[in-house]
């Protein structure tokens, strides 16, 4: 299960401003907790914990999201993009 512990140091900035160019981006399939349509964004289970969500996570234009849909999201360091739903 991940912990609210996970996500904080998954979305934490690394200590030294160069490690970005360590990092590479990596694909995760997720699912839509919520629709925040006032800020085109969705709230997201990362990783298949439905017990804590990721607020605010940007998307595509072209996708429309719905709840409960499982998406492909991007991340690298603290950087989230919602890039679309799974077919």
């Amino acid at each position: 299960m991940t912990t609210e512990r996970d996500f904080a140091n998954l979305l934490a900035p690394r200590s030294r401003p160069a490690d970005w160019l360590h990092d590479k981006a990596e694909i995760r399939l997720c699912k839509v907790a919520a629709v925040n349509t006032g800020d085109n964004t969705v709230d997201l289970y990362f990783g298949g914990d439905t017990t804590v969500t990721i607020p605010h996570v940007p998307r595509l234009a072209s996708y429309s999201p719905t709840v409960n849909d499982n998406v492909w999201v991007l991340y690298q360091d603290n950087a989230l993009l919602v890039i679309g739903k799974e077919a």
